[in-house]
């Protein structure tokens, strides 16, 4: 009983793996450019990639499920810069959300 009990533990520790995530630069943008993969074991679970343009940031996600993408999304930020102070001309972490697309 108490190996049939290891083995299911084990099995199941297999089968829900820890979720993983690699990023991988993209192609060359402004202020850069990635995709990130989040995998659970050899199945993908979601992939997103986003892009950093001077006055924009775009990013798109797509979420599978047992292989099969299940939902997708566009996003396109604003990016605003700071307009007074010691930090002027640089961009600001205010990114109002331009247009989304699902």
């Amino acid at each position: 009983m108490k190996r049939c009990i290891g083995f299911l533990f084990l099995t199941t520790a297999f089968a829900w793996a820890k979720p993983t995530v690699s990023t991988i630069e993209w192609q060359p943008a402004c202020g850069g450019a990635t995709i990130e993969i989040v995998s659970e074991g050899q199945e993908i679970r979601s992939v997103h990639a986003s892009a950093y343009h001077s006055a924009s940031i775009v990013g798109w996600t797509v979420h599978y499920l047992n292989g099969t993408p299940v939902s997708a999304e566009y996003r396109e930020l604003v990016r605003n810069r700071i307009l007074e102070g010691d930090q002027a001309g640089e961009y600001s972490d205010e990114t109002p959300v331009k247009r989304i697309e699902t």
